[in-house]
C-alpha cells in the first residue's frame, strides 16, 4: 500500500518575489532530481537513496517546496548539508551527522538558519556561565534523535547541533533559562560544582583500584 504524504508545513515568506513551481514524485531519488531541476541546486549523494512507495506533491513558492523536501528527507533518515565553497549540497544519513562538518553560526545570526529539517551548528555565549551544565542537562530531552549539545564551562559557551527548526526552539529555551543570579546563588552553584568534581575524582580512584585488582 502506498503512503500518501500531505505537506502542511509552514514556511517563512521572503519579501523578495519568488517563483512558484510544483514537485510530484514517488521516491526520494526522483524527488531530489525534480527539485534539483527546479531550484538549479546541485546535490551529491554517495549512493542511491532508500525511500519509495509514497505519493508526494507540493505546489507553491520554491521556499515551500524546499522546506517540504527537507522534511521528506528527514522522515526517511537523511539530511542535507550545504557546501559553501562548491555551492553543492551533500545528502547523508542523519545518523552520520556527528562525523560531518555542518555550517557553524553564531547565535547573534540565528535568523540566517532556516526553520527546516536540515542540520546546523550554533555557538552561543551564556550571560551566566555558572548555569551552563544545568542548561545543557535540561535541554537534552528536547533535542532530536541525532542532536547534541556541549558546554565549554570556563567561557560559558554552548555549542548546539540540531535541525534548523529545533535550534530555534532550543534557543528560546536557553534565553528563558539563562538568567542573572545573585552572588549567594553563584556561590552555592560553585560549591555544588566543587563537590561534584570531588565525587568524580573519588569514583575515578575507585575504578582505578578495581582495574588493578582485576
Amino acid at each position: 500500500m502506498k503512503k500518501v504524504l500531505l505537506v502542511t508545513t509552514a514556511f517563512a515568506t521572503l519579501s523578495t518575489p519568488v517563483f512558484s513551481a510544483s514537485l510530484e514524485c514517488k521516491n526520494l531519488n526522483d524527488c531530489l532530481k525534480g527539485y534539483s531541476d527546479i531550484s538549479k541546486k546541485e546535490y551529491v549523494v554517495a549512493k542511491k537513496l532508500k525511500g519509495d512507495n509514497f505519493d508526494f506533491k507540493v505546489e507553491g513558492p520554491i521556499e515551500k517546496i524546499d522546506h517540504s523536501l527537507s522534511f521528506l528527507l528527514n522522515q526517511h533518515g537523511y539530511t542535507r548539508i550545504a557546501q559553501p565553497k562548491s555551492g553543492t549540497n551533500v545528502i547523508i544519513p542523519t545518523r552520520n551527522i556527528r562525523y560531518t562538518p555542518t555550517p557553524l553560526v553564531d547565535s547573534s545570526n540565528l535568523d540566517s538558519i532556516p526553520m527546516n529539517y536540515d542540520y546546523f551548528m550554533v555557538k552561543h555565549k551564556l550571560k551566566n556561565k555558572f548555569l551552563g551544565k544545568d542548561i545543557t542537562r535540561s535541554l537534552r530531552p528536547f533535542m532530536s534523535r541525532y542532536g547534541r549539545i556541549i558546554i565549554n564551562q570556563t567561557p560559558g559557551i554552548i555549542t548546539l547541533q540540531d535541525t534548523g527548526i529545533n535550534i530555534h526552539r532550543l534557543m528560546k529555551l536557553i534565553e528563558d533559562y539563562d538568567v542573572e543570579l545573585s552572588k549567594e546563588e553563584v556561590e552555592e552553584i560553585k560549591r555544588a560544582q566543587k563537590e561534584e568534581r570531588k565525587h568524580h575524582r573519588r569514583l575515578d580512584m575507585l575504578k582505578a583500584k578495581h582495574r588493578k585488582r582485576g
